[in-house]
């Protein structure tokens, strides 16, 4: 069996999921209304900050909170931490 790969750019993929989020197919469990915005704007995150987190070789593990950085200084206490790691990603992710 010969590999097949398909390369695009990693902004690709996250518009992929979009839409197949938003496809209505027999036996699948969720859809994603037609009328919710784009998954970037849901998540209010930032498309160039987005393309290079998932460009970039992941050598540690992802962080397991991802949001705003006041979003995760929030999380801490309830999650009874002093320090939640993934600040650098949020910046990222969310400025």
């Amino acid at each position: 069996m010969r590999a097949v790969f398909c390369c695009c750019h990693p902004s690709d993929n996250l518009q992929r999921s979009d839409w197949t989020g938003r496809a209505i197919a027999h036996g699948k469990k969720g859809v994603i209304d037609d009328r919710r915005p784009p998954i970037l704007e849901r998540l209010k995150a930032r498309p160039e900050g987005v393309v290079e987190f998932l460009s970039k070789p992941q050598k540690r593990r992802a962080p397991s909170v991802v949001g705003p950085v006041q979003a995760l200084k929030d999380c801490e206490q309830p999650f009874g931490r002093e320090f939640l790691k993934g600040r650098v990603t949020a910046a990222l992710l969310f400025g």
